[in-house]
């Protein structure tokens, strides 16, 4: 079966492999942050400086820095802890916060 929308995806993902969705929105959350440093013609520092930078712009601010270091802290939890219990639930949570955080991000890149 083929998802049509993000809740389609979302939810098919969910239910086969929560950890795949986390792991999937953070990549896309990840090259997005790439992006928005491309435009900037800065080089992307390792994190946390990049949420540092991320919330020293006006634009974008603490509140979205501290969205990617959440979720960043997540990401790290699911692919490096050998017995974590993971839901269907924060999957999609996850999923739905990297899309959120990712489109504030994506209207600042020309």
């Amino acid at each position: 079966m083929t998802s049509r929308t993000f809740e389609e995806h979302v939810a098919i993902l969910a239910i086969e492999s929560p950890s795949a969705l986390i792991l999937d929105w953070w990549r896309r959350l990840d090259r997005t942050i790439d992006s928005y440093f491309e435009a900037l013609d800065e080089r992307r520092p390792p994190a946390p400086r990049d949420e540092a930078r991320i919330a020293s712009d006006v634009r974008l601010g603490p509140w979205v820095a501290n969205q990617v270091e959440k979720l960043r802290l997540e990401r790290n939890r699911v692919a490096h802890e050998a017995d974590l219990s993971l839901s269907r639930e924060d999957a999609i949570r996850f999923a739905r916060d990297a899309f959120s955080v990712l489109g504030i991000i994506m209207r600042f890149i020309p």
